[in-house]
Parts: structure tokens; C-alpha cells; sequence
């Protein structure tokens, strides 16, 4: 009875329709569907560690959000959540569009994390802190401002 209990849970069809597996996979296809998934995944969590390093508040879900937005960017018709081969390419053939997307985000973090600090200090203290900056860097903050 364990048995015949187990085979009619385990099935992949079963599993298909609870949500646990993706898709049925025929054995002639398993190999490459296993190796562009593996492939994604690996590119997917080196890319989510360096997000953690910049934020680690940002969670899984937020992250996997972020990334589907830049993958998008680069083929609005494409299914980032169905195909492993075209996500895998493109992490290896954008390295650099998604190193710039990082680089920007990282950007957008940090100028989050300040604004929010700079909205709570006072005018004096902001003064101190834009006083004790090189010389060089506050001309460069101020043409900045000015532009």
C-alpha cells in the first residue's frame, strides 16, 4: 500500500499540478534542461550575493524582481521565468550591461540610504559633514549641483 501511496504522489504530473516542478521533462531533453537551469542559477546567485553585499535588507523575491526588470530591458518578449537557456545567455552575453544595471542600482541604493540620512540631519551637520570633504571633491559635488 506504501507503495502504490508513494507512486500516486510522486508522479510528475501530480507534481506538475501542485506547483512543485515546472513542467513534465522527457529523459532525451532532461540533460540540457538540467544543465541551462543549473547554468542560470549559478549566474543568478552570483549576481543576487553581490546585491545582498550593497543590501542585504533587499529579500529573494525583490531581488529576483530586479533582475527580471533588467533582463526584460533587453527582451521585452522573452519568458524570464520559463527560459533558463535565453536568461543563462544573456548573463553571459551582457556581462557588461548587467555589471552597469548593478552598478546603477548600487547607485540608487546608496543615494536612497543618504537621502533618507541627509533628511534627518540638521543644516549644521550636513555643513560639517560637506566641510570635511577634500577640496577637490566638493568642487566636484558642487558643479555637480549646479548642473
Amino acid at each position: 500500500i506504501a507503495v502504490q501511496f508513494a507512486d500516486l504522489h510522486d508522479r510528475a504530473g501530480r507534481m506538475a499540478a501542485k506547483g512543485v516542478i515546472r513542467k513534465e521533462l522527457k529523459w532525451t531533453q532532461s540533460r540540457t534542461y538540467f544543465y541551462y537551469r543549473v547554468k542560470r542559477r549559478l549566474a543568478e546567485e552570483h549576481i543576487r550575493k553581490q546585491m545582498r553585499n550593497v543590501a542585504p535588507n533587499v529579500d529573494r523575491k525583490e531581488q529576483t524582481e530586479i533582475i527580471r526588470g533588467w533582463f526584460l530591458k533587453s527582451d521585452p518578449e522573452a519568458d524570464f521565468d520559463q527560459d533558463d537557456s535565453k536568461v543563462a545567455a544573456w548573463f553571459e552575453d551582457s556581462e557588461k550591461d548587467v555589471a552597469l544595471c548593478l552598478a546603477a542600482w548600487k547607485t540608487q541604493v546608496d543615494a536612497e540610504r543618504i537621502a533618507e540620512q541627509v533628511t534627518e540631519a540638521s543644516d549644521d551637520a550636513l555643513l560639517a559633514a560637506f566641510q570635511q570633504l577634500s577640496t577637490e571633491r566638493r568642487q566636484q559635488l558642487l558643479s555637480k549641483l549646479q548642473q
